[in-house]
């Protein structure tokens, strides 16, 4: 999520919630994975689009997902170094 300001080291406060808006940034659980990712529905298609907001991964486009919430805020610390 490199290309949504979200970094190594952010922690991001979710709020619980099984539905969301085209857009958001959601928790998605695909199978026994989770992983964050922008949403969007496809209508034209029934189909669910997560997006990873960053360039060297793909859409993942599925028929359906279980959210488990919306990401609503972005902690960071003004300094952080990756090991």
């Amino acid at each position: 999520m490199i290309d949504a300001g979200i970094k190594t080291g952010d922690l991001i406060i979710i709020k619980r919630q099984s539905t969301a808006e085209d857009g958001q940034i959601v928790v998605a659980r695909l199978e026994n994975n989770v992983t964050l990712k922008k949403y969007y529905k496809l209508e034209t298609d029934k189909q669910i689009m997560l997006h990873p907001e960053n360039e060297k991964y793909d859409d993942i486009v599925i028929k359906d997902c279980d959210i488990m919430g919306v990401a609503v805020k972005i902690i960071k610390d003004l300094w952080y170094m990756e090991c």
